[in-house]
């Protein structure tokens, strides 16, 4: 005997057109637009405030009702309500139907990969595409029958997407307190001398011709900011592979190290990492930056190139014309960096590395737990 049930989205749930012309009168204070929703997120965690910022916002939600972004569903933004306002008419309100036993599951319906890949392929609109309720209601799903099932997989649903708020908030503190750090230990008063990039590292180009090489199938990968991947690491997974010799001029020119600089130039301007192990060449949007360890500590050069402050010194000195933002090596090599003494070197790093070990344990936890909530939402 079969356990699961196939419905469709719309028999256990519904769209909720509650409206008001009158906001604070009916005794609102917030709203939420798409702005204030988060990608791939339940939890909302940002809103405005109504009296302030005057929206023209008309549609109503209640605490616990599903907001859904209707626009750009590539976008994957749907959040729990957890307080009562009004929100952008490019959110669809949702609230479960009766048919559902188990209320408490829909979110997580919702935040399924099926159910994006329905809304992506239900939208219309080339620049910003736009989906419905009526189309979401057509998406076909199979549901369990056992209410006690389906009781127990939430319960660990909300437990898990609990721990990944407070991951992500450990996340987001760790990320703050470096900042605060390098801003105190480098740039509050007189700590270090000044120096420019170019006099305490060698800035290469790694592609000086600015042309993407043929692509072959066996190689060495060729990657772009494209294929950074978090703060530290790089996705190798989309990136072209290029012939050997490509990688062995660029090698003969470059003479890649592990704790070279890999500094994105074009772009994402100012996303750095270090070149770490195996062969890899890279495209024009890169900069190379070689420390000399007479003088900086390539981590410590990191992480002050990873500065708020040093990031916004760069923006300064970009060049948008092509419509792209591009730092050129001259103003790169320009860029003045604040140099502590070696010892106070170590100590900043150690800290920073502490605190970034925090983040990184975080980050795979969170991951952990994103991985459980698809495969309990798959089995339900």
């Amino acid at each position: 005997m079969c356990d699961k049930e196939e419905v469709k989205f719309g028999d256990i749930c519904r769209e909720v057109k509650l409206t008001t012309k009158d906001p604070i009168t009916d005794g609102y204070e917030r709203y939420v637009g798409l702005e204030h929703m988060d990608s791939g997120s339940l939890k909302l965690k940002r809103w405005g405030i109504i009296s302030e910022d005057k929206p023209s916002f008309t549609r109503v939600f209640r605490k616990g009702n599903i907001l859904f972004g209707k626009r750009r569903p590539y976008l994957k933004k749907a959040a729990i309500a957890d307080f009562d306002g009004v929100c952008s008419g490019d959110i669809i309100v949702i609230e479960p139907s009766q048919k559902l036993s188990v209320p408490e599951v829909l979110p997580f319906i919702v935040q399924s990969e099926e159910f994006w890949q329905w809304a992506i392929k239900t939208s219309s609109g080339s620049l910003s595409p736009r989906t419905k309720f009526k189309s979401l209601a057509e998406f076909s799903l199979k549901i369990s029958n056992d209410q006690e099932k389906l009781k127990s997989a939430s319960t660990i649903l909300n437990h898990t997407v609990a721990n990944i708020a407070l991951k992500e908030d450990l996340i987001h503190q760790s990320e703050l307190l470096m900042q605060v750090l390098i801003i105190e230990k480098l740039f509050k008063g007189t700590p270090g001398k000044y120096r420019k990039l170019g006099d305490i590292s060698r800035i290469i180009d790694p592609n000086p011709s600015h042309r993407y090489p043929e692509s072959v199938k066996n190689g060495v990968p060729l990657l772009s900011t494209e294929n950074f991947d978090g703060i530290d690491g790089f996705s190798l997974e989309d990136c072209k592979n290029v012939d050997e010799g490509i990688y062995e001029e660029q090698e003969n020119r470059c003479q890649y190290s592990e704790y070279d600089i890999v500094f994105a130039r074009k772009g994402r301007i100012g996303f750095s990492r270090f070149y770490g192990k195996g062969k890899k060449c890279f495209s024009h949007t890169i900069a190379l930056i070689k420390p000399d360890p007479k003088i900086v500590l390539p981590e410590y050069l990191l992480w002050t190139l990873r500065s708020t402050k040093t990031i916004r010194n760069i923006e300064n000195r970009m060049n948008s014309n092509s419509g792209v933002p591009t730092l050129g090596l001259k103003h790169l090599s320009e860029v003045e960096i604040p140099v502590l003494h070696f010892s106070d070197q170590i100590e900043l790093v150690k800290s920073l590395n502490a605190l970034n070990n925090i983040r990184s344990q975080a980050q795979s936890s969170k991951a952990y737990s994103n991985d459980i909530v698809k495969e309990i939402t798959r089995r339900l």
